[in-house]
């Protein structure tokens, strides 16, 4: 494991981001702003967390604002402390979180002022306008302190799994993601400091007020997701036509155990149909040793982890989408099936029957329902008709939603609210 060096003192008064604090905070709404996102996770990450947040961050800087990341270098301590990607500035420091043990202290007391200061000192020298914190983990610390330093109108952005963080919260009843008591009332405390809450559906947000009320009036449901994917040539995936396509993480959370048992019965009528799943993640061992139970490693195929342009050909030559997860915020895979045209079956769980309509641009199952999964996958692999007019809507509903610069739109209503208020 690489050896992390930072200097937070060197932050302040680095050329790394003196070209980016030249410019005075903006004073009108209609000018250009200092916009800081602090997403708990970030590229080369994959996931819909790092990629809505990267292509926020390049639709907002498209635009004419002044756009930095600040994101966490824990366990990722090769990554460059400071980097550009697609022009955007990065910053790393190592948010941690005391977990327990000695080993966690120790850490824990290394890391936490290398990351507070740090933080501080970025926030001194960029001087954004606002602040933008995308999914409410550990990261939530290191802002909270530093406000009471330099404080700044703050957004804050749910997600997905981070809600399930603060108690009393009947919709997610999984213990999968429990956090210690200290994090959730970091959480709650960072809720009730915010200036405005958004969230990738109306479900999170009804989660998070129904929890004595921490949203309130201060919130806006904003759809991340919806790339224009460019013509991209499906040839790679011919070997594996024709073939159902799922993407994700590898974990208890996502399904996959659920998904292999449903296809098991479509695999004995539909000889010719695979399915592929793309992702990597703990439960790859228990999910391989499944599907050789069920005798079917010549039909469900682990890709693993791949890049994002690695993936779209994928996406191309797919019969459809297919989801089982457990739970969900409100996956970008679905954004990015309907993007081309494909549509989707997924259970109804969670932020998904906001976008996949059943029997308008997808199928929706009852969750953890093996027979309706299977069942669903039926109806769209003997029902063409049925998988062209689903795929059309998909798209159609995708258009209608906009893409990144759209989304980005409705952030910056959302931040020039904040600041005129």
């Amino acid at each position: 494991m690489g050896q992390a060096h930072y200097n937070y003192n060197k932050i302040a008064s680095s050329s790394e981001i003196s070209h980016i604090s030249s410019v005075p905070a903006c004073e009108h709404k209609e000018s250009p702003m200092k916009i800081l996102l602090v997403p708990d996770s970030y590229l080369p990450s994959l996931g819909g967390l790092e990629l809505n947040t990267h292509e926020l961050a390049k639709a907002l800087s498209k635009k004419g604002h002044d756009v930095v990341v600040l994101t966490s270098n824990f366990g990722l301590w090769r990554l460059a402390h400071h980097e550009k990607i697609d022009g955007i500035d990065i910053f790393r420091l190592p948010f941690y979180l005391f977990r327990g043990s000695l080993k966690s202290l120790l850490a824990f007391l290394i890391c936490f002022p290398i990351a507070l200061l740090g933080t501080c000192a970025l926030i001194r020298k960029f001087d954004p306008d606002i602040i933008n914190v995308h999914y409410t983990g550990v990261i939530a610390l290191y802002i909270l302190l530093a406000d009471f330093f330099k404080s700044k109108p703050l957004v804050v952005t749910l997600h997905g799994n981070e809600i399930i963080n603060i108690p009393d919260v009947p919709q997610m009843d999984n213990k999968v993601y429990a956090r210690t008591k200290l994090l959730q009332r970091i959480i709650r405390s960072l809720l009730n400091r915010a200036d405005h809450i958004t969230a990738v559906s109306e479900f999170l947000l009804k989660a998070a007020n129904d929890s004595n009320n921490l949203v309130g009036s201060k919130s806006t449901r904003i759809f991340m997701g919806g790339f224009r994917p460019k013509h991209v040539s499906s040839s790679s995936t011919s070997i594996f036509s024709p073939f159902i396509l799922a993407v994700g993480r590898l974990t208890k959370q996502k399904g996959f155990d659920l998904l292999i048992d449903a296809f098991k019965p479509l695999s004995e009528i539909h000889k010719e149909v695979s399915l592929i799943i793309i992702g990597d993640g703990a439960e790859r061992e228990h999910l391989t040793e499944k599907i050789k139970q069920h005798n079917l490693v010549d039909r469900i195929i682990l890709k693993g982890s791949l890049r994002r342009d690695e993936i779209l050909p994928y996406y191309e030559g797919c019969l459809f989408v297919v989801f089982s997860s457990r739970w969900e915020g409100l996956p970008t895979v679905i954004w990015e099936a309907f993007s081309f045209g494909k549509p989707v079956v997924a259970p109804a769980v969670c932020g998904i029957p906001e976008v996949v309509l059943d029997n308008i641009n997808g199928l929706l199952t009852e969750k953890e329902n093996i027979q309706q999964l299977s069942d669903a996958m039926e109806k769209l692999l003997t029902n063409e008709s049925l998988g062209k007019r689903l795929g059309t809507a998909a798209k159609n509903f995708m258009d209608e939603i906009g893409d990144y610069e759209k989304c980005a739109d409705r952030y910056l209503e959302v931040y020039r609210k904040v600041l005129n208020d």
